[in-house]
């Protein structure tokens, strides 16, 4: 049976909770709070979280917009 390669954090579409933190450079507990807000681009699968990549650039873009103003 072939074992799925791992793939660095900036190669892959979704992100879990944990590397989550790891490209926001925040702790995990950060992270498990950040899933809960409302808005935010969260998917739950089963049992864990997963974040699209791009819903989560759009999200922060939008996050330091609305900060300006």
């Amino acid at each position: 049976m072939k074992t799925a390669k791992a793939l660095n954090p900036s190669e892959k579409l979704v992100y879990n909770v944990e590397e989550l933190a790891q490209v926001l450079g925040v702790g995990l507990p950060a992270a498990r709070n950040m899933i809960h807000i409302e808005g935010f681009p969260a998917l739950k699968v089963g049992g864990r979280y997963l974040i699209p990549k791009q819903a989560l650039q759009r999200w922060l873009d939008n996050q330091a917009n609305n900060r300006d103003d």
